[in-house]
């Protein structure tokens, strides 16, 4: 492989380049564990800004078509595989942290063939937040916006996804969720879901005692309508509390659950709404950019001052850093569930 991979690891992302050399060295084994990765402005695939140089062939036959043309148009061409996964099989995971700040990676393609897929393939043990996603993403085997298959024992915080997503198990946030006692929280989905066995508007599939708290969906989402399973926030039955759907989704499948709770469309754009499903996460859509749904705080500049309370560890840790003096004077402590 013609691929000029960076020596040191990658940890600051501000350009698609960086992107590539992040995927290729993971896929090359470099995991990445105890290295956080932070993403320090948008990028959108179709913008010939968001490369150092869009026309560069040095990075060879992305696509896989054969061919060497500029990154740009490796990138893009819808004929081709588009952006390799970061992390793609259990032996060739990555297992660092992954903050978005609240930025959104724009117009991804991808076409993936026996591995897991989405911005992030395969994470294990990994942290991942504080992202968007829009574009078209496609695989054989489990696919999601943000991760197509997580194993570990993180929660997945404060993501949505725009892109349609279609695989074996699709989910717009994640395609397989196996983290046991963990969470996908604060999280929402506006592309269209479509997955053979499993597929939702959050999670697709998931191992027993997975959570999804304050989370909403408003894109459709169907299944294999001879033997596939779907749903509007899980294709698979998880512990569901605070998540929301528009009651118009379509949802198609052999099995179709009912977690989550119908709401009107003009009702999601509310304050009420809002409120209902958690202000701590999200506030309302004033610029118009998510069709007035609402939107996670960083989508509109705004940053969460508040501690959330949703494990006995939660408490745990807000004792110590009372102790050592580490909350600000402004921090709201929110006990968000009985524990």
């Amino acid at each position: 492989i013609n691929t000029p991979l960076a020596i040191n690891k990658i940890t600051t992302i501000e350009k698609i380049e960086d992107l590539v050399e992040l995927s290729e060295q993971v896929r090359n084994g470099i995991n990445y564990e105890g290295v956080e990765v932070k993403l320090a402005n948008s990028l959108d695939f179709n913008d010939n800004n968001s490369y150092n140089d869009y026309t560069n062939t040095i990075y060879g036959d992305l696509n896989g078509d054969g061919q060497t043309k500029g990154i740009k148009e490796e990138l893009t061409d819808q004929n081709g595989k588009g952006f390799t996964p970061i992390g793609l099989i259990v032996k060739l995971p990555f297992s660092g942290s992954f903050n978005g700040q609240g930025n959104e990676i724009k117009n991804i393609y991808i076409n993936a063939t026996n591995v897991d897929a989405g911005l992030f393939g395969y994470v294990l043990n990994g942290k991942i937040e504080n992202i968007g996603v829009s574009g078209n993403i496609t695989g054989t085997n489990n696919v999601g916006g943000i991760v197509g298959y997580y194993s570990g024992q993180n929660d997945i915080k404060k993501c949505y996804n725009n892109a349609n997503i279609n695989g074996t198990c699709s989910g717009g946030i994640v395609g397989y969720y196996s983290a046991k006692y963990k969470n996908i929280i604060g999280c929402y989905n506006t592309g269209k879901i479509e997955g053979n066995n499993y597929a939702g508007g959050i999670i697709g599939n998931k191992t027993d005692y997975v959570g999804v708290y304050n989370c909403y969906n408003i894109g459709n989402v169907s299944a294999n309508i001879n033997n596939g399973y779907a749903g509007a926030i899980t294709g698979n039955n998880a512990i569901v509390s605070k998540c929301y759907y528009i009651d118009n989704v379509n949802i198609a499948g052999k099995t179709i659950n009912n977690l989550g709770i119908s709401k009107d469309s003009e009702y999601m754009k509310t304050e009420e709404f809002i409120n209902e499903i958690s202000d701590n996460y999200f506030t309302k859509d004033t610029e118009n950019i998510n069709n007035e749904f609402p939107i996670i705080k960083f989508e509109n500049n705004e940053t969460t001052d508040n501690f959330i309370i949703e494990k006995i560890e939660d408490l745990v840790k807000l004792s110590q850093m009372s102790n050592l003096g580490e909350l600000g004077k402004d921090v709201k402590i929110v006990l968000n569930n009985t524990i």
